[in-house]
């Protein structure tokens, strides 16, 4: 496949470039004696056509917009953030304060004012303004957004969503639209995963006790369910596991021993960014370590930023609850206790965006950076492949390359859908983990032995097929259900810290005739069906809400997980590690346990609920086979589902520390 006539094809160096304004002719910029405007090219998304159009905008409620303003020289910055970052640079560590990086690449006060008048002239309220002058958070009425920034909002069907962007390219003041490099939240996003304070604690899901505590212990034999279960690739295939502990994830990482010995995170911040706030995460992350024999958290270990109100992102009259009232308490839930899983010592930043859309969750982004509230940064979501706006993409690469400017590392979950094709019928990488400044954390499955060490560790891309009428159908393995995101972007250009390291092949898959930022960086457990086991408090079909443990995985798994990991090489280096992938792809794959079988018939035969909680309704039973071949598969060394590896014992800790 060749690159896309919709992708937007940019160099590392120049996304973070302000768009050159064009000037718009009388007629399209208003009336002659109006002061003239210019066009902000690229804050249109490409899913925004006459085609997919379905109407006006709703305008009952207030909307919030995010107007991201320039870097001065954001060429030097990025050389600057690279520098900082590569061990082998004079300026390794010599990280930036966010008064220094304002004084050198930020916007000026006097700009911020001038945008800021301009803002509330035109009726808008500023609420928030960034400490380093990056962005402004404004609201006010659908009409008067439409007006400010001269354009027409609209909705338009995009992958199963009715969503708002605008029809027209974004027009500004000619005074100041130089200095704006987007203004995000006009275009709705389909950010996933997908909860307003009030609502219910999430419904609740269990599995069936007919599962292994560790892999291989239990086969359908063992249960009168399961007994007549046909066999898969000419052998009997042993039951799932009911959810992997955090001790045994430790140990298939091989760090058991180092957190026994005191490097646990101590001394060290992560910080997870999710929409809205469980009221019972703290509680439940106690209670999950007490039944796990884990180590309660300290008081003050586990700190909560979030916003004065929240909001939804969508309208669930037109989408259904795209958004999830509920389900970004599951999504937290597992974010922490994953991070206290792996650092038990680690402090903890919860920060909450205002709702699930791109600009609320880069803006939660922004203030950790701004106010420097965490090294760590483990961000579980992101975009269905890389056609955001190419003016909102710049924008959050410009946070990105401040944050490792500040030292800040910042991790992203590659995606759960593989390489696209079997969702969006499109072979793509998901954004923001394909951005250069960022850690792409993608998926595996794993066996773990009943003495907690690793009997494999293979590529997350699983099959699926269900039991029907004593047969698996369709036959083994079935149809892909879901996998780790890879793959190759068509936005960014190969970065120097992928240079010799990643294939050809994989750099310039598709016909690209220079190599590419590949994706992912490096991977951990996050097979569903190899899960992880957390616990949370939920609502069951009586009404009652009580604490219970379930297995859950995702790349949503994998990036807090690893996340927890970098804390423990910070520690053990004694000083902030900042942006990871230079040290990463400088250690390669000789540091990390390197995925690379070409094995395709391991698999679990699962057993679920019908209705997720309990055996009223009977019993789904279904063989997930793992290690499914895409257009992304494992091979010796980086690979497209993997990275350059996953952890492997104190090696790895040494390495992700520069030792």
């Amino acid at each position: 496949m060749g690159v896309s006539p919709r992708r937007l094809v940019i160099t590392a160096a120049a996304v973070a470039l302000a768009i050159p304004a064009l000037a718009l002719p009388a007629s399209a910029a208003g009336a002659s004696s109006s002061p003239p405007r210019l066009a902000l090219p690229g804050s249109i998304p490409t899913w925004a056509t006459a085609g997919n159009l379905r109407g006006d905008a709703p305008t009952g409620k207030p909307l919030a917009v995010t107007v991201n303003l320039a870097l001065r020289d954001p060429a030097d910055a990025e050389a600057a953030a690279t520098a900082v970052s590569d061990p082998t640079s004079p300026s390794y560590g010599k990280y930036l304060t966010t008064a220094q990086f304002k004084a050198r690449y930020a916007a000026t006060d006097a700009t911020v004012q001038a945008v800021r008048q301009w803002l509330t002239s035109s009726g808008l309220a500023v609420v928030w303004t960034s400490p380093s002058n990056r962005s402004l958070n404004v609201i006010g009425s659908v009409g008067t957004i439409e007006k400010t920034f001269g354009t027409d909002l609209k909705t338009y069907s995009h992958n199963g969503a009715i969503l708002r962007a605008p029809a027209s390219t974004v027009t500004l003041p000619s005074s100041i639209a130089g200095t704006v490099l987007s203004v995000s939240g006009l275009t709705q996003s389909l950010t996933k995963p997908s909860s307003t304070t009030d609502a219910p604690p999430t419904p609740v899901f269990k599995s069936p006790p007919v599962c292994s505590s560790y892999y291989g212990q239990k086969t359908p034999k063992d249960y009168a369910l399961t007994r007549n279960v046909p066999t898969a690739y000419g052998k009997t295939q042993p039951l799932a596991v009911c959810g992997y502990t955090a001790k045994q994830v430790r140990g298939l990482y091989g760090t058991s021993n180092l957190v026994k010995a005191g490097v646990n995170g101590r001394g060290t911040t992560v910080a997870v960014v999710d929409a809205y706030n469980s009221p019972t995460i703290a509680a439940d992350t106690n209670q999950w370590a007490a039944a796990q024999g884990e180590p309660a958290l300290r008081p003050g270990q586990l700190k909560q930023v979030v916003p004065a109100s929240y909001s939804y992102g969508y309208d669930d009259t037109v989408n259904g609850d795209q958004c999830g009232e509920q389900g970004w308490y599951g999504e937290q839930t597992l974010d922490v206790e994953a991070v206290h899983g792996m650092a038990p010592a680690a402090n903890i930043t919860y920060v909450a965006g205002a709702s699930c859309q791109d600009n609320d969750l880069n803006d939660a982004v922004q203030k950790i950076v701004d106010y420097h509230l965490a090294d760590i940064v483990s961000n579980s979501y992101g975009d269905i492949g890389e056609d955001l706006p190419a003016d909102d993409i710049s924008a959050n690469h410009a946070t990105f390359v401040q944050a490792a400017l500040s030292g800040i590392g910042i991790f992203f979950s590659s995606g759960d859908d593989g390489d696209e094709v079997v969702l969006d019928g499109a072979r793509q990488v998901d954004y923001p983990a394909s951005d250069p400044f960022v850690t792409a954390v993608g998926g595996t499955s794993a066996g773990i032995s009943s003495t907690g060490t690793r009997l494999f560790e293979l590529g997350w891309q699983t099959a699926t097929t269900t039991l029907t009428n004593g047969a698996w159908t369709p036959a083994p393995p079935g149809t892909f259900q879901a996998g780790g995101g890879g793959g190759v972007s068509t936005l960014f250009k190969q970065p120097l810290y992928q240079r010799g390291v990643v294939p050809t092949a994989i750099s310039e898959y598709g016909g690209l005739t220079t190599p590419h930022r590949a994706v992912p960086d490096v991977a951990a457990l996050a097979d569903p069906n190899t899960g992880y086991l957390v616990g949370q408090t939920q609502t069951f079909s009586d009404g009652s809400v009580r604490f219970d443990q379930y297995r859950i995985g995702g790349t949503s798994l994998a990036s807090p997980l690893f996340a927890g990991m970098e804390a423990l090489a910070q520690q053990t280096a004694g000083h902030r590690l900042g942006f990871a992938n230079p040290t990463i792809y400088r250690a390669g794959s000789r540091a990390f346990y390197d995925p690379a079988s070409s094995d395709h018939t391991t698999a679990v035969v699962r057993v679920n609920y019908t209705n997720n909680e309990d055996a009223s309704e009977g019993y789904g039973i279904v063989l997930r086979t793992f290690n499914l071949a895409q257009t992304i598969d494992l091979r010796p060394g980086y690979d497209d589902v993997t990275g350059v590896g996953t952890v492997n014992g104190p090696a790895s800790i040494k390495a992700l520390a520069g030792r």
